[in-house]
């Protein structure tokens, strides 16, 4: 791992670890961050970078590129603006190595530098269509609804692999519908990790504590995916808390903190689309 990619996950440690979670309160707004040219979601650790760059800058948009991508679409970046670092990963042939050997190949990183559109001479046009609360909450059972999951009424919220339910109160018993959801879809990435789905999980117990350092990172993925679902349907102020319930966890987790989130974030981005697929194909066999 180069120096500028252990540099910026160092900062990123740093503002989940010692910050006071302000950085993070936009997480939801401006959705999850997506590249302009191909009209991509940004994935996995690059969710959280931009997301903080944003914040840090305070960005009206998610919308990023790089500085020739922004050219190549006649759009000019402001003189003296500052890049964002994000994370590539490509295939790379070991040297010497046979291209149909799978085991002479390995992912290769290495850093990229992109721009908001707020830095742009004169940034594209968006249209941001206002989402009632109503809407956004029947989207959010929509979603729900799709995976297929079994909830069953409980006093607190839980996953239990073994006999794959996910126990959740009632939404009266939340402080808002927007609260609850997010807690919906917390349960819902650890639901995604079962042998049958992203098989993620492994002999996790979700019996342990804090001190497991297993279980502190399938709770970084759960929390991690939650955000990024949020940001997908528009759920709106329920991150005041998430930064102290991260570093909580991040602080438990034994293995080096900025390869774990690194990590945690990648498998968080797998169980979203997962989720958001499942709901894609559901509205595609409703539609045939």
């Amino acid at each position: 791992m180069n120096q500028l990619i252990e540099a910026t996950l160092e900062d990123l440690v740093a503002k989940i670890e010692n910050g006071t979670g302000d950085w993070i309160h936009d997480w939801v707004g401006g959705g999850v961050p997506r590249n302009h040219t191909t009209s991509r979601r940004y994935h996995g650790i690059n969710i959280l970078l931009l997301w903080a760059a944003k914040e840090a800058s305070n960005f009206p948009t998610g919308d990023w590129a790089t500085y020739k991508q922004w050219a190549a679409s006649g759009h000019q970046v402001k003189r003296g603006e500052k890049s964002s670092t994000i994370f590539i990963s490509k295939d790379a042939l070991k040297r010497g190595g046979d291209a149909a050997n799978p085991d002479d190949h390995y992912r290769l990183l290495r850093c990229a530098f992109v721009f908001n559109a707020a830095q742009l001479v004169e940034p594209p046009a968006t249209v941001t269509e206002p989402v009632t609360p109503i809407q956004r909450i029947e989207r959010c059972e929509k979603l729900v609804a799709a995976t297929g999951a079994t909830f069953e009424v409980a006093d607190h919220p839980a996953y239990v692999p073994g006999r794959d339910v996910i126990k959740m109160p009632p939404i009266v018993g939340f402080i808002s519908s927007e609260g609850y959801y997010a807690t919906v879809f917390h349960e819902l990435v650890h639901w995604t990790g079962h042998k049958t789905r992203l098989d993620r999980l492994l002999s996790y117990s979700f019996d342990a504590r804090i001190g497991n350092s297993d279980y502190a990172f399938e709770e970084l993925v759960a929390e991690f995916g939650q955000a990024f679902l949020c940001a997908e349907l528009g759920v709106y102020g329920v991150n005041e808390n998430a930064a102290a319930y991260l570093r909580n966890w991040l602080k438990a987790v034994k293995q080096d903190r900025g390869a774990a989130l690194m990590k945690a974030a990648s498998l968080a981005s797998k169980a979203h689309e997962y989720l958001v697929s499942r709901e894609t194909k559901t509205e595609d066999a409703m539609a045939a």
